[in-house]
């Protein structure tokens, strides 16, 4: 849903932004597109987690205990062998 919608934004702005009859930015037009790229990049590095080698439990707990995401590689998650739903997290040594 999100990619039509982004898609579609693009779509209908860049005709506007390019055209010398309206904004008339011509190349200049890659400046915004990098600078929203780029935004979307530094949020995707704060606020999407490193999942290798994390199962689906361990990121519940990572999340249930209010870890920040871009700090998921430096905690370790311990289960209690007798109650599955209990865990632990704590830093790394």
């Amino acid at each position: 849903m999100s990619l039509s919608v982004t898609q579609w934004v693009i779509g209908f702005t860049f005709p506007y932004l390019f055209n010398p009859d309206a904004a008339n930015l011509g190349g200049r037009v890659g400046f915004i597109y990098a600078g929203v790229t780029l935004v979307g990049f530094v949020l995707s590095f704060l606020f999407m987690p490193e999942t290798k080698n994390r199962s689906v439990a361990e990121l519940d707990a990572l999340f249930a205990s209010g870890v920040a995401p871009r700090n998921f590689s430096k905690y370790v998650v311990e289960f209690d062998e007798e109650n599955d739903n209990a865990a632990s997290v704590r830093k790394k040594d």
